[in-house]
């Protein structure tokens, strides 16, 4: 689409990037573990009750381990800092 020829490690660096840069945005207006949940309609179709107010103990594990492999803090889903270090995005660092 650009005209740029990317390899797939490339375009994989790219995605992280913004990836990382939306995480960091959506942290600066507000957005806090407790407000990353499935949907009501998510939650039925998995099964789980569909109430907000208590997470279902698999999206938990899940929502761990997925912030752990794009190398968040397990606990509050936040960039590490080597994360985005890593990245070539420092200058982020200091919106936390």
């Amino acid at each position: 689409m650009t005209g740029r020829e990317l390899t797939v490690n490339e375009a994989m660096l790219i995605g992280r990037r913004i990836i990382n840069q939306l995480r960091v945005f959506n942290f600066r207006h507000g957005l806090n573990p407790a407000l990353e949940m499935p949907s009501p309609v998510t939650a039925l179709r998995h099964g789980w009750s569909g109430q907000r107010d208590s997470e279902p103990a698999p999206f938990e594990w899940m929502k761990k381990h997925y912030f752990e492999l794009m190398g968040w803090d397990p606990a509050t889903g936040k960039p590490l800092p080597h994360t985005l270090k890593s990245l070539g995005l420092e200058k982020l660092i200091e919106a936390f």
